[in-house]
């Protein structure tokens, strides 16, 4: 899993109002090449929490981000933006856990892939359920039930369908 990732995790379990940023506990960290791209680099900085992204790279071992970064000048150093680039897309964590600041509860990075996987207990409370009537789709579709799982901010974050229970 990248930090780009774990920028973009919160924790969705029913009451939490602090589910963001997620305490990594790392088992094992591996490096992966990636092409360098500063368009994609200055175009993400906006979408990202950064205070978080500096605490995961330290969490990881890596301590090269600089703490502030007010003075967006920092986007035009090539200096910067490969520590950003290495930062946010190289180092993968590949085995470890995910914690909610809040409840204290683990979410489980196997092979890379971090599961948010909720127990029926848990309720997640920003799940947003729509199903679509016949009018949106033939007869032999109304049983599908379309979700969205959306963030604290509510953009949709996840998309699926499911076969709706009778």
């Amino acid at each position: 899993m990248r930090l780009l990732t774990h920028n973009m995790l919160s924790s969705t379990i029913k009451g939490v109002t602090n589910g963001f940023p997620l305490k990594i506990e790392p088992q094992k960290i591996i490096e992966r090449p990636v092409e360098f791209n500063p368009i994609f680099l200055k175009n993400m900085f906006a979408k990202l929490e950064w205070k978080p992204l500096v605490e995961a790279s330290k969490t990881m071992g890596y301590f090269e981000l600089p703490e502030d970064v007010s003075d967006l000048s920092v986007l035009e150093s090539d200096e910067f933006l490969h520590k950003f680039h290495h930062a946010l897309l190289e180092i993968h964590l590949e085995e470890g856990v995910l914690v909610c600041p809040e409840t204290g509860r683990k979410f489980p990075v196997q092979k890379g892939i971090p599961n948010m996987m909720l127990h029926e207990d848990e309720n997640n409370l920003r799940l947003q359920d729509d199903v679509h009537g016949a009018s949106s789709f033939p007869k032999a579709l109304d049983d599908i039930k379309y979700s969205k799982l959306c963030n604290p901010s509510g953009t949709v974050v996840h998309f699926y369908m499911s076969i709706a229970s009778p």
